[in-house]
């Protein structure tokens, strides 16, 4: 499994200093990055900056209104050299009539990015096993087609909703495009901990993530407990250390 980071864990000093930021990336030892927005830069200058870098792109974040100009997106893709699209959140009154019911609505742009040669993925917090709504998240995922939608597993969320990430790796399987590497303290008024420094158990994660060949796992903490760099830096190291590249 290749590490990436999530860029929205260094939205503060990236909109300070863009280019310098994935620099000190790319010193840490990243070959990915995972996209959530452009800082105000058009593709094609977020796409130099990272050439410039030896960066290139794992995944990138859209809001629902932006995924559904297929188009725009596509093009966008095209240019970053991205593959895989991901959907990190969505609004209850989006999913009130249930899981299934949302992703049945999901499926046709799902399939249009297909269409297109792009993954579509879904990404998680824990509201989606703590509200189960007419029809379950799980049975969101049994109930529709396989290769459609692909989910990106936040591993932390997952641990606060006290599931567990290995049984939902397992249950993916080939479904999981990638995953968040996101620690949990054990607090969750205070979430946010370093890799390695939380409650959860990465050993059997990554050996499962090993097994089943998801191809990427992007550090990603929402508040960092030190400097953005530091944490990620930290963090980077506990991965690199466990043998992720």
């Amino acid at each position: 499994m290749r590490l990436s980071v999530q860029l929205y864990t260094l939205r503060n000093p990236l909109g300070e200093n863009f280019a310098g930021t994935l620099k000190a990336l790319k010193a840490i030892g990243f070959e990915y990055v995972e996209l959530a927005g452009y800082n105000g830069l058009s593709p094609a200058e977020v796409k130099k900056i990272l050439d410039d870098n030896g960066l290139k792109v794992s995944g990138a974040h859209y809001g629902l209104d932006a995924l559904k100009d297929v188009d725009a997106i596509v093009a966008d893709s095209h240019t970053l050299g991205n593959e895989n699209v991901i959907l990190p959140w969505i609004s209850e009154e989006q999913y009130k009539n249930g899981w299934v019911e949302f992703a049945m609505e999901l499926e046709p742009l799902a399939r249009a990015y297909q269409d297109k040669g792009l993954t579509f993925s879904y990404h998680n917090h824990a509201f989606e096993f703590e509200n189960p709504v007419p029809s379950t998240f799980a049975e969101m995922w049994d109930k529709t087609e396989p290769d459609l939608i692909q989910a990106q597993l936040d591993l932390g969320w997952i641990t606060v909703a006290g599931e567990d990430p290995v049984a939902w790796i397992e249950k993916l399987g080939k479904r999981v495009s990638s995953v968040h590497l996101k620690d949990y303290s054990g607090n969750r008024e205070r979430h946010d901990i370093e890799a390695g420094k939380g409650v959860i158990n990465w050993e059997p994660i990554l050996q499962k993530c090993e097994e089943l060949g998801v191809p990427f796992g992007s550090i990603e903490m929402d508040n960092t407990p030190d400097e953005p760099i530091t944490s990620v830096r930290r963090s980077a190291e506990y991965f690199f250390g466990k043998g992720l590249k």
